[in-house]
């Protein structure tokens, strides 16, 4: 895993709100869900919000049906490197 935003993310269990859409796609995606947890807004600017930070994703060069994807899971973070776990015979 190399992106810090997305470590944070996991450690403070989605608490973490800074999202650098253009670094990573799973903070992109992040964005969004955060963005479509605001309540108190009219689902109409959510709508608008989420479409815009869709684009911003897709101006820094990602996949809009991966974006949507990942939005639709759970929170969207990096996945951690597979460790070598041999065991010494």
């Amino acid at each position: 895993m190399s992106c810090e935003e997305c470590r944070a993310a996991i450690r403070s269990e989605g608490a973490w709100n800074r999202f650098d859409s253009g670094r990573c796609r799973y903070c992109a995606a992040r964005r969004i869900q955060h963005i479509k947890g605001f309540k108190r807004l009219p689902r109409e600017q959510i709508s608008a919000r989420c479409t815009a930070a869709l684009a911003d994703a897709k101006a820094h060069g990602w996949s809009e049906t991966e974006i949507r994807a990942l939005v639709r899971g759970d929170m969207a973070v990096e996945p951690a490197a597979k460790q070598d776990v041999r065991k010494n015979p």
